[in-house]
């Protein structure tokens, strides 16, 4: 199940960073909390929102500095954003949806 919070959680850890990266890694043996936060960061990834192929550190793309940047600076883009997933609107809409209410 697709978590609003942890996307925006990892979303905001990658653009906090100097880099724009976080140090998240996939291993094996990884514990439960870990392959959650490592699934959620591919469907940030499939979503444009972050690039990573698993090897190596993800980084936040435009596209996701443009979403947390909207969602932190507009309640009612990040209510939005976060109801429409829990309504099981798809990840794109949703983040497209948001997007639109600042246009």
């Amino acid at each position: 199940m697709r978590d609003g919070e942890l996307l925006l959680a990892l979303l905001r850890e990658m653009a906090a960073s100097q880099d724009g990266r976080s140090n998240l890694v996939k291993t094996l043996g990884m514990e439960e909390e870990e392959q959650r936060r490592c699934h959620h960061m591919e469907l940030l990834a499939d979503a444009g929102l972050a690039e990573w192929d698993g090897r190596k550190f993800p980084r936040i793309t435009n596209a996701g500095y443009d979403f947390i940047e909207a969602v932190d600076k507009n309640q009612k883009c990040m209510t939005g954003f976060l109801d429409k997933l829990r309504a099981g609107i798809p990840l794109l809409q949703a983040v497209k949806a948001t997007l639109d209410l600042l246009a």
